[in-house]
């Protein structure tokens, strides 16, 4: 189910470049199959989208499993930096690597895994900032998946995969690109080395734009702090 939407208004409208949206039929997710063996971009970032996900015991090694044959038959070379996260992972006690994970991405506002909570923190401005997102899916054709929130970056990631870039779009769709790389950087270099999670993210930072391409999306993150968490459409709390 889509998350229910409110009208864009004009400053939002803006933000979109003017574009329109289809009726969103669809969560944003491509099967790595299914993708060009040749677009290595795309094949990383959905990879990474995947391996970002928790890794519970029951769903997470079915997954890698299902990631790694798909690069098999994508030609992907052994080699790849791809290949040696998916074998780490894969050779992983999944009860250590769930509460690394947990560690890690919930209760650590450096590396949250939420792009607004990076860049405008727990103020009143986030609420403005997911709805944009969500508009962004929506224009796309796609809808955000009922349990999750629209600026949760494995999904960011599965949208940057399987979203057509056409003249219409690019614009939208290069600066959230760019949010993307420039979170992505922060959270990388807030890992420590030795983490199998540092080397998704050295991944992607190797993969995304570079910074000079980024601009001001790598602006600090903004706290209201006399508000209460209460009235936040997503509060966060950290330990």
């Amino acid at each position: 189910m889509a998350i229910p939407m409110e009208q864009p208004d004009e400053a939002m409208q803006s933000r979109q470049g003017g574009w329109t949206a289809p009726e969103p039929n669809k969560e944003a997710g491509v099967g790595l199959s299914a993708l060009n063996p040749e677009d290595e971009r795309r094949v990383v970032l959905a990879a990474c989208a995947r391996m970002l996900s928790y890794p519970d015991a029951e769903d997470f090694v079915p997954v890698l499993m299902e990631v790694d044959g798909d690069l098999n038959n994508l030609g992907l070379a052994p080699h790849h930096p791809l290949r040696a996260i998916i074998r780490r992972l894969l050779a992983s006690d999944c009860l250590e690597l769930a509460e690394e994970y947990v560690a890690w991405f919930d209760t650590h506002e450096a590396t949250t895994l939420y792009l607004t909570a990076h860049e405008v923190g727990d103020s009143r401005n986030r609420g403005p900032a997911l709805l944009i997102l969500a508009n962004i899916f929506r224009a796309a054709g796609f809808v955000v998946p009922e349990q999750q929130i629209p600026d949760y970056l494995p999904l960011l990631l599965e949208l940057l995969v399987a979203v057509d870039v056409d003249e219409a779009n690019q614009a939208v769709i290069r600066e959230l690109e760019a949010r993307v790389a420039a979170v992505s950087r922060k959270i990388q270099q807030a890992l420590p080395q030795a983490s199998v999670y540092r080397a998704v993210f050295d991944l992607l930072v190797d993969t995304l734009p570079a910074p000079t391409e980024v601009g001001e999306s790598s602006r600090e993150p903004q706290t209201d702090v006399d508000d209460d968490p209460e009235a936040l459409p997503f509060p966060l709390y950290y330990r």
